[in-house]
C-alpha cells in the first residue's frame, strides 16, 4: 500500500504497535484540522459539523475506528485510545459554548461519545450526506432513510444437506473466524487462517461459505444474537420492561459494563465488522439488521417513558451507548469508569426522555 519493501518498515519501526502509534499521531493532526471550526459553537452544530465532516470521509473515520479497536485489544497498553480521547475531549471542550444544564467537561464528553456512536452507524451504512443531514436535523427517521436498498440477508449454502457433523463443522469455522476478528480484525479472516484456527481442512471454509463476506456476515449475526441472549438473561422473566427512568439507567449501565468487561472480545469483534462494512457493502444488510433492532428497542422504551419522542432520539440513545463502549474499550475498562458511565447515562438519557437533551 505504501509502496515500500517490508524490510523498510522493520528498519524504521520496531513493531506493528510503533507503526500504528506513528500513524495515530499523523491522523490526530489531520482530524483536528478537518473537524474543528471556529470556537464558540453550540454543542449541536459542533456535533453535526463533525459527524457530517467525517461521514463524508469514511476512510478517515475507519482509520480512526480501527486504531481504537486496536487499542481496545490492549496490545499497547491502551496508549493510543487514551491519547486520542484526551485530545478529542479537550478539542471539543475548547470549541463549545457553555450550556446552563451541564458543565463544559461533561458536555464535551457527551458530544464526543454521541459523535463516535452515531458515526459507527452512519459510516457502516454510507447513506450519503443528504440523508445523514436530514436525520441530524430531525427531518427523517434513520430506520427509513438509512435502510439499505437490498436488505435481504442470504444464508450460506442453505441448499446443502445439513447434518450433525456439518453443523458442528460450521460452528468450529464460525468460532475460529470470531477469534481471528477479536485478535486482529476482519482482515485476518481468510479461508486459510480460519481453516488453521478451527482445525479443519483448508477447503472446508470455502465449501461452507461462498465468500469471506458471507462468513463475516454470519459472524455478525451470531455475535448480535449472543448479545440479545445476554440481555434476555440479564432481565429475568418476572421483570417487566423498564417502568421508570431510574430502572432504564440502572439496566443500561449494567448491560454496558458487562459488554465492556466480561464480553469485551465479542464487542470488539462485532464493532470491527461495522467498520468493515464501510468497505464491504455485502456486509451492510446484516449490520443494518443489528442497528435497526437496537433502534426499535430504544424507540419502544423511550416512547414508554417519554410519550412523544423525536425520530432522532433512539439513534442518540444507541449512539450514546456505542460511543461510551468504544471509549471504555479503547482506553481500558477500570472500575471507576463504571460509576462515571452510569452518571453519564443518568444525565443524558434523562435529558433525552425529558426533551432537554443538547441535540
Amino acid at each position: 500500500m505504501a509502496g515500500v519493501p517490508l524490510a523498510a518498515t522493520t528498519y524504521y519501526y520496531a513493531d506493528k504497535g510503533a507503526i500504528l502509534l506513528a500513524a495515530s499521531d499523523q491522523l490526530l493532526d489531520r482530524v483536528t484540522k478537518d473537524v474543528t471550526g471556529r470556537p464558540g459553537l453550540a454543542a449541536r452544530p459542533l456535533a453535526n459539523r463533525i459527524i457530517l465532516a467525517l461521514a463524508a470521509k469514511p476512510a478517515l473515520f475507519c482509520a480512526w475506528a480501527e486504531l481504537m479497536l486496536y487499542s481496545a485489544r490492549g496490545s499497547e497498553g491502551y496508549r493510543i485510545g487514551t491519547q486520542w480521547y484526551s485530545a478529542l475531549d479537550q478539542m471539543v471542550a475548547g470549541s463549545i459554548l457553555e450550556c446552563p444544564e451541564i458543565d463544559r467537561p461533561h458536555l464535551a464528553l457527551s458530544v464526543v461519545d454521541i459523535v463516535v456512536g452515531v458515526l459507527f452507524a452512519t459510516v457502516s451504512q454510507d447513506p450519503g450526506a443528504k440523508a445523514t443531514e436530514q436525520v441530524l436535523n430531525e427531518r427523517a427517521d434513520p430506520r427509513t432513510l438509512w435502510k439499505p436498498a437490498d436488505i435481504s440477508v442470504k444464508a450460506a449454502r442453505n441448499a446443502r444437506r445439513t447434518t450433525r457433523k456439518s453443523t458442528e463443522t460450521r460452528c468450529r469455522i464460525l468460532n475460529g473466524a470470531i477469534e481471528l476478528l477479536y485478535e486482529d480484525g476482519p482482515g485476518a479472516v481468510t479461508y486459510r487462517a480460519v481453516a488453521e484456527r478451527s482445525g479443519v481442512a483448508r477447503g472446508t471454509p470455502f465449501y461452507q461459505y461462498n465468500t469471506a463476506s458471507e462468513l463475516l456476515s454470519e459472524a455478525q449475526r451470531h455475535l448480535f444474537q449472543e448479545s440479545k441472549a445476554r440481555y434476555r438473561n440479564a432481565v429475568q422473566p418476572s421483570q417487566k420492561p423498564a417502568e421508570s427512568t431510574d430502572q432504564l439507567i440502572e439496566r443500561t449501565a449494567s448491560i454496558f459494563w458487562r459488554e465492556a468487561t466480561q464480553h469485551k472480545g465479542s464487542s470488539i469483534s462485532s464493532y470491527s465488522l461495522w467498520i468493515e462494512s464501510a468497505r464491504e457493502p455485502a456486509l451492510r444488510p446484516m449490520i443494518w439488521n443489528a442497528i435497526e433492532d437496537q433502534l426499535l428497542a430504544w424507540r419502544k422504551v423511550l416512547s414508554t417513558l417519554a410519550g412523544n419522542i423525536r425520530p432522532i432520539d433512539p439513534l442518540l440513545a444507541q449512539g450514546l451507548f456505542v460511543g461510551k463502549l468504544i471509549r471504555v474499550l479503547s482506553t481500558g475498562s477500570r472500575e471507576p469508569d463504571r460509576s462515571v458511565a452510569e452518571l453519564a447515562f443518568r444525565r443524558d438519557l434523562s435529558a433525552i426522555i425529558q426533551g432537554t437533551f443538547w441535540i
